[in-house]
């Protein structure tokens, strides 16, 4: 996995992330507790958030030929 494959700001954000990735794929939002929010085909760069109260969520990215996990804190 390259680094600059994934880039996710700002992080931690009072209203909504951005994430950007090189190569199609999938995004599944998760709770701080495990709790699926949201599933999200992503292409390039999407913007989310906005309607998520405060805490810590978990954002899964799948593509064909990587896995990579982030954590976005909102404030």
């Amino acid at each position: 996995t390259e680094s600059q494959a994934f880039n996710l700001f700002p992080n931690p954000s009072n209203n909504s992330f951005e994430l950007s990735v090189t190569e199609a794929g999938n995004l599944e939002i998760y709770t701080s507790t495990g709790t699926l929010l949201d599933k999200i085909e992503i292409s390039k760069t999407i913007r989310y958030g906005d309607n998520l109260q405060s805490g810590t969520y978990f954002i899964h990215y799948k593509s064909e030929n990587t896995s990579k996990v982030f954590t976005w804190v909102k404030l």
